[in-house]
């Protein structure tokens, strides 16, 4: 069984494993990757069985649209049918576990839809306007609950990026943040934390050092937040990870010449071995 802290950052991702022991070189440069497919069932033929069992690959993340055909075909189709792809996926894997992720924030970043068969979820800024963190740990536990039932370990959520720019493209306008306040922010996601950790369904906050003030949408292109970016943005990183119970952190595809005037932060020693 593996023991591992994650530092995850889209595209790229850093574990700082507990010793694997007796594994190769090889094997342990598997597990620092985790992988898309495609398929909503798997069979000998498909690809990633043979990434898993034959490349030792760490995990695989579930999608429920794919970007490249421009549909809704990827890997969710109804609550039993991916079940039964979550179980099929850990079967492949009995020696060491594979982290089996998501991206089920709530609102508008849901792989599970209520066309699939799933509740309804409401967003992050929903919750963190009523702001009544009773509410959101209901919500988060529902949630919790059917990762855990389908066999989904790994929820990238909660977003604890500030609201800093409301007209933000891939975060304020999606609803992702919960406030412009750390403290809100930071309330709100220990409830969604916590929620998980009941149903031991690790979590990721995101997306460090901050995506908030960002006026264009990293997963395009290069994003440069030199001009806009705050001290303020690492508050809510500062109070979640001071918990020994912080399970990942995800880094964002952004620069920031103020922090490292080489490199964005994903790819920075200074970002990731420095502030973080």
């Amino acid at each position: 069984m593996k023991k591992l802290f994650l530092k995850f950052c889209i595209g790229m991702f850093f574990f700082l494993p507990g010793t694997i022991y007796g594994a190769s070189l090889d094997e342990m440069i598997g597990q620092m990757i985790m992988i898309g497919f495609r398929g909503m069932e798997i069979t000998e033929q498909s690809p990633v069985v043979r990434d898993i069992t034959e490349l030792n690959i760490g995990g695989v993340i579930l999608f429920d649209y794919d970007v490249e055909k421009k549909k809704f075909e990827r890997n969710v189709r109804s609550p039993e049918q991916l079940q039964k792809l979550v179980q099929d996926l850990n079967e492949l894997s009995s020696d060491v576990p594979l982290f089996i992720a998501i991206d089920q924030e709530g609102g508008r970043v849901a792989r599970l839809k209520e066309r699939y068969g799933f509740s309804d979820s409401v967003s992050q800024a929903y919750l963190g306007e009523v702001d009544d963190i009773t509410i959101t740990g209901s919500y988060a536990l529902a949630t919790a609950q059917v990762l855990s039932e389908l066999g989904i370990n790994l929820n990238f959520a909660p977003v604890v990026d500030l609201n800093t720019n409301p007209d933000n493209p891939v975060i304020g306008k999606l609803d992702r943040s919960f406030s412009n306040d750390p403290q809100v922010v930071v309330r709100h996601s220990w409830e969604v934390m916590n929620a998980h950790r009941v149903f031991n369904v690790l979590t990721a906050v995101k997306h460090f050092p901050g995506h908030g003030s960002s006026r264009e949408d990293s997963h395009l292109g290069f994003v440069d937040v030199t001009e806009t970016w705050g001290m303020i943005e690492l508050e809510p990183f500062r109070e979640l990870i001071s918990d020994p119970g912080c399970d990942m952190v995800m880094t964002a595809h952004i620069f920031n010449s103020h922090l490292d005037p080489e490199w964005p932060a994903t790819m920075s020693k200074k970002v990731i071995d420095g502030i973080l």
